[in-house]
């Protein structure tokens, strides 16, 4: 009589490691702290900037979109690009488009800004 059932182990993939297990819950913490901080936000849009509660809706529904259209882009580009160019674009972009809301104040420049941010 012979044992024909084997045991195959699957093989440890590299993304399974601490390290990038830890950066990933890292991002989406940090990722979830700015969607928790949007009601502060919109406040000091109203308050210091002087938008109105229909703009400061308009404004982060376009943050929002912003956001889904990144995730897409990501979606389709990971398996044709580079990991690390995509990231560093990806930094680059955000903290680029992010720093300028710092210095453009009017309401139509911050919202397509916050679409690329």
């Amino acid at each position: 009589m012979t044992d024909d059932t084997t045991t195959t182990e699957a093989a440890p993939i590299i993304f399974d490691g601490w390290r990038s297990i830890s950066i990933s819950l890292y991002m989406a913490l940090v990722g979830y702290t700015v969607m928790v901080t949007v009601p502060v936000l919109s406040t000091a849009l109203v308050a210091m900037l002087g938008f109105t509660e229909e703009q400061v809706g308009r404004v982060w529904g376009a943050d929002l979109g912003g956001l889904s259209l990144g995730a897409m882009m990501t979606a389709i580009l990971i398996s044709r690009v580079n990991r690390r160019l995509l990231v560093m674009a990806g930094v680059v972009l955000s903290i680029g488009t992010n720093a300028l809301c710092i210095f453009f104040v009017e309401y139509e420049p911050v919202m397509w800004l916050r679409v690329a941010a």
